[in-house]
């Protein structure tokens, strides 16, 4: 499963759906809410890794900010 925030992740989207029609994929406007679906989808156990492959200016102002948010998310119950 593909999960994607903002700008940069709408392009990165947008070419693996080319790639790999079959690939499942969700948007999400906070890191909270992707951090949430990341949870409900690996219910039974897994890993999720924030890849930080595209830029995220539009949200964050650092690879550290948006780093310290995935975090954040992870570690609130």
């Amino acid at each position: 499963m593909l999960l994607t925030m903002g700008d940069a992740g709408h392009r990165v989207a947008d070419l693996v759906r080319e790639l790999s029609p079959k690939l499942e994929q969700a948007t999400f406007d906070s890191m909270d809410d992707a951090v949430r679906m990341a949870r409900n989808f690996l219910s039974g156990g897994g890993v999720v890794l924030l890849s930080p492959g595209a830029p995220s200016f539009d949200r964050y102002k650092n690879w550290e900010e948006r780093s310290h948010d995935f975090t954040r998310a992870v570690r609130e119950r």
